[in-house]
């Protein structure tokens, strides 16, 4: 079971998930075991759960955008990201 696992078998990432429907996005972070590249999570947002479920999970892409062993290191640079994003996006 992935919860006995040591904390230090995992990373942390930041991640976009891309609709190829019609280019909308989302950015956030989440934990997943080291080694793996992608572990078929596409996040766990309201609107973007209902945008999977009405387009199929075949029509999103997860981009890693940076990897990080310490979860705080993670939220910080989402936070960063996510700031430079919404003052980019005009």
């Amino acid at each position: 079971m992935a919860d006995d696992l040591k904390w230090s078998e995992y990373v942390y990432i930041v991640y976009k998930t891309t609709n190829l429907v019609n280019g909308r996005y989302y950015i956030g972070k989440h934990r997943q075991l080291k080694g793996i590249e992608f572990d078929g999570y596409l996040g766990s947002g309201i609107a973007l759960r209902k945008a999977i479920r009405y387009y199929g999970a075949h029509n999103f892409i997860r981009e890693t955008i940076a990897t990080f062993d310490d979860e705080m290191q993670c939220y910080h640079y989402e936070e960063v990201y996510l700031g430079e994003e919404w003052k980019n996006r005009i």
